[in-house]
Order: structure tokens, then C-alpha cells, then sequence
């Protein structure tokens, strides 16, 4: 009775165990971050803008992990309204849209860029610019600026972070 009751506490201590494991997702964990304030965003159905840009450069030679959160007045994340573009021949190539998360290759500039949506009339908030690598001693990743109504303003003073 003892070897059975063994038996099975081994065997739900096991299954606990391992769908723990597959339970887990990937958290993304920030080495470095610059905060952005005073996010403005408006489309009254004539006319929409401020436009929200915000360019990232790899200063390093290794690809960055980078994740561009929008929150809006009230803390809600609104970086699905984004893509991250590249540049190209005529216009911007769409790298990724719908998200903030991206991977930036060495030396690489990409612009998270904030759509224009029906759905959203007024908007005030922030952003949080993040990086990760697999190099954990990497101190310094990215420069960047927002560009806010054709003004570019520098990100911790133009200075990697």
C-alpha cells in the first residue's frame, strides 16, 4: 500500500512538474530601457497626427532583441497600432507589423512606427523602449529619438543606453 501510494504521489509530483515547465512562456527581460513621455496621438476623420515614430540604431555588433511598448492615458497597451518599418528603394518595407517586438541587427536602424486608426480618435500617453541580448555583459545597445509632429527629439540625451 505504501509502494502505491509512492507510486502515484511521484507520478502527480512529475505531471505538476512538467506542466509547469510547458505552462511557462517566454518572458522578455530588459538589459537597458529609455522612457518616452508626452506620446500625443489624434485622428478626428479629417485629419490625423501627430504620427508616433520612434527610430532605434544597433550600436553594437550583435543582434538586439528590442520591444517598443505604447501605453495610452489610462496604462493600456496600444503597440498592436504599431509596425516596424526599414527603409527601401520607394518607400518604407514593413518588417513587422501589429507589434513592438523586434529583432535589430548589428549596426541596423528600424522606425516603430504608430498607425493611423479609426478606432483611436484622441490619445496621450508613453512609451518604454527595451533590449535584450544574449551577451549579458552588454552594458549599452541602442540610440534613439522620437518624432512627434516633424520635431525629433533624442532619447537619454542622444547617448546609448
Amino acid at each position: 500500500m505504501k509502494i502505491i501510494r509512492a507510486v502515484a504521489m511521484t507520478v502527480v509530483l512529475v505531471g505538476l512538474m512538467v506542466g509547469n515547465v510547458f505552462a511557462q512562456e517566454t518572458v522578455f527581460k530588459p538589459q537597458g530601457s529609455a522612457f518616452v513621455s508626452g506620446i500625443a496621438y489624434h485622428n478626428d476623420g479629417n485629419f490625423a497626427g501627430p504620427m508616433v515614430d520612434i527610430s532605434v540604431s544597433n550600436v553594437t555588433g550583435k543582434t538586439i532583441e528590442c520591444k517598443i511598448t505604447i501605453l495610452d492615458d489610462d496604462g493600456n497597451d496600444m503597440s498592436s497600432m504599431g509596425s516596424i518599418v526599414r527603409g527601401g528603394m520607394n518607400s518604407y518595407t514593413v518588417v513587422k507589423s501589429g507589434t513592438g517586438s523586434f529583432s535589430l541587427p548589428p549596426h541596423a536602424t528600424r522606425k516603430f512606427t504608430m498607425e493611423y486608426s479609426s478606432a483611436v480618435k484622441y490619445m496621450l500617453g508613453q512609451a518604454i523602449v527595451q533590449w535584450s541580448s544574449d551577451d549579458p555583459n552588454l552594458a549599452r545597445a541602442l540610440t534613439a529619438s522620437v518624432v512627434q509632429a516633424g520635431s525629433a527629439s533624442p532619447l537619454n540625451g542622444g547617448q546609448p543606453f
